[in-house]
């Protein structure tokens, strides 16, 4: 796995581009620290120039390395990810004339893109990436992301040019850039605890979102966007009984995790003792030839203690097991570090494990099998079934939404009473219900940070521009959004950052396409069987590991962060919504925010602990990126 970064500039020096392009890929250096290249061409009155960042996994030769460019010098790339099914496009691209001088997947997606073209090609591909592809030709820098959005790419155009990179810190580096901060992100921010896309922190810089191209014209100076892969484009059409679609599940997963096994480094297993992850390495397991590691990480303080599920799983399975027992001071001394490993705000605090995991396994292995996706793509989540009850219960009740408006306007904001009447009372439709939480939460984030957003706007920060097929029921409609927000946002976002922090690659054999299709393409009654959460999955792990061991509650993948916030946490909480740190950095409500601390110390509330855990990760990116002065020249 991979950095990536490179920019177009008008009448730029070839040295001057080189150095601002050394600078924008070793800012996150840890994303590829076996290897740098840098390539700069002059094209009419602009210089383009791409630059990489190498953690070496396929061919560990330098004949991997990179931006990596075809023999004739019209086609360039720059590249950060895995395509797993390389070698069979490889053999297409053989029959049509091309040579190869190496044995890795970075070739195959340059030949490839240069012979289909970059929608073409990436409809082919099976795997993980973020790219840019450069057209001498053309005159275009196309970027691609992959179609679940698993590695990220951010990009910005100005007036001088384009630029785009792997991390957010990138862009620190570019002469002049402007810091304002996109105030409708941040506002989202503050409760979703992380930042759709094609949003970033910062008013100029975006996102590509998942399974998109951009394509740049140079000389023209415009870009335009197309997505190639959306959940909403796959219609339910299996045509199998349950049973088959079990077997189809199984046997694609088990390719998936096949192909994800193959690497020129060490490659061990993510297992939290969960479902999806047990799954997973059940099926490695299976077919490895030799025993596999697995990692898992425990605390000392937690009640229900999944390290010990995991132990218990990987003694059947028969995997060489290793687990990390964490104090709390171990993971407290992670949180000034999350900013420097995210680059932008984020606050789900199942980084804090994540990140421990990371480093833990990165010490043994390169690479590691996760179990992310099997929430979304097998209904997982018990939101997803209450949607549906909610969306009838409201049917049934809303005569009485008189009684309980007058009700909550006597209610303090605060209160976590109001908090249940005014979801009660926002849970309208389908659409208000799978966002009611965010829409909920507006009144009170409001009152710490007042900014006026068009009811259009407002939806997007919480991922209400999905797609969806029509006529979808609830269930359908919150795994799609789930998908397209949660999972890529939220979800991968945690584990790419805390994994790439420490130079390790994490897999997903449940994101694979193939997998994720499947699972789309079945009625809600399939992944919610006789009204089991996961029922396919499941289904397929008890022919490995006895129900007993694994139907237990899980306590999650999360830390104590509740306790924290009014225990070790407090001083550090109350310090940065200090009226004094408010106002010296002029972007929130002083007044709202005083009143918000104070019941936030008053009541233990799990609401004001989630908006004050989102406040202390923000309040600690921006000390760390805008509050010395070096990062640009203005907030808002």
């Amino acid at each position: 796995m991979c950095g990536i970064a490179g920019m177009v500039r008008k009448q730029q020096s070839e040295d001057k581009i080189k150095d601002i392009l050394d600078r924008m890929v070793d800012a996150a250096i840890w994303r590829g620290p076996d290897g740098k290249g840098i390539y700069i061409t002059d094209s009419q009155n602009f210089t383009v120039g791409l630059a990489h960042r190498r953690l070496s996994i396929l061919d560990l030769s330098d004949r991997g390395n990179q931006p990596m460019i075809l023999a004739d010098g019209r086609y360039a790339l720059t590249y950060n990810g895995e395509i797993y099914n390389y070698k069979e496009i490889k053999e297409e691209l053989l029959r049509k004339g091309h040579t190869f001088f190496s044995d890795c997947d970075t070739e195959v997606v340059l030949h490839a893109c240069a012979e289909f073209g970059v929608e073409h090609a990436v409809a082919k591909f099976n795997g993980m990436w973020s790219f840019a592809f450069y057209d001498r030709d053309a005159g275009t820098i196309t970027l691609s992301r992959d179609r679940l959005g698993v590695k990220p790419l951010y990009y910005m155009s100005t007036k001088d040019g384009f630029a785009f990179a792997s991390d957010l810190r990138s862009f620190f580096e570019l002469p002049n850039f402007d810091t304002a901060l996109n105030k409708a992100a941040l506002h989202g921010y503050l409760w979703n605890m992380y930042i759709p896309a094609p949003y970033s922190i910062f008013e100029g810089v975006s996102k590509l979102s998942q399974g998109s191209v951009l394509e740049y014209n140079i000389y023209e100076q415009r870009e335009m966007i197309r997505k190639y892969w959306d959940v909403g484009s796959v219609h339910v059409d299996f045509k199998g009984s349950y049973e088959e679609y079990v077997h189809t599940i199984e046997e694609l997963l088990a390719e998936s995790v096949a192909i994800r096994l193959v690497a020129d480094v060490p490659v061990g297993m993510f297992l939290s003792g969960g479902i999806d992850s047990s799954v997973i390495t059940a099926l490695a397991q299976r077919q490895s030839e030799k025993v596999l590691n697995t990692y898992s990480i425990g605390f000392f303080d937690k009640e229900n203690d999944d390290a010990k599920i995991a132990s218990e799983v990987a003694k059947i399975l028969g995997t060489n097991h290793k687990e990390l027992y964490c104090t709390q001071k171990d993971a407290l001394s992670l949180i000034q570090k999350i900013p420097e490993a995210y680059s932008e705000p984020f606050a789900d605090n199942s980084q804090i494990p994540t990140m421990l995991l990371s480093q833990m396994t990165r010490e043994h292995v390169t690479v590691a099998l996760s179990g992310d996706g099997g929430d979304e793509f097998f209904i997982g989540y018990p939101s997803y079934v209450s949607n549906r009850k909610q969306l009838l219960f409201r049917k049934l009740t809303g005569i009485s939404d008189p009684l309980f408006r007058l009700i909550s306007s006597r209610i303090n904001r605060y209160d976590h009473n109001k908090w249940v009447i005014d979801k009660f009372l926002n849970a309208k439709d389908i659409t208000s219900i799978i966002h009611l939480n965010y829409i909920t939460a507006n009144d009170l984030i409001n009152s710490i940070f007042p900014i006026n957003l068009s009811s259009r706007e407002n939806m997007r920060i919480y991922g209400g521009d999905y797609h969806l097929m029509k006529g979808a029921d609830i269930v359908r409609s919150s795994v799609s959004q789930s998908i397209q927000y949660g999972l890529t946002d939220d979800m991968l976002t945690k584990v790419d950052r805390a994994s790439m922090y420490y130079s390790l690659e994490c897999r997903c054999p449940i994101l694979d396409y193939r997998v994720a299709e499947c699972a789309l393409s079945v009625p809600t009654s399939y992944n919610l069987h006789a009204g089991i959460l996961k029922a396919p999955l499941k289904d397929i792990l008890y022919q490995y590991v006895p129900r007993k061991v694994v139907e237990r509650p899980k306590s999650g993948f999360g830390v104590p962060i509740n306790k924290w916030l009014h225990g070790e946490l407090k001083e550090i909480v109350n310090d940065n919504l200090s009226e004094e740190r408010i106002k010296r950095q002029g972007i929130f409500d002083p007044e709202g925010i005083q009143k918000f601390a104070e019941e936030f110390n008053r009541q233990n509330n799990p609401i004001l602990d989630r908006i004050a855990y989102t406040m202390l990760i923000f309040q600690l990116w921006w000390e760390t990126y805008l509050d010395n002065g070096k990062a640009g020249k203005k907030v808002l």
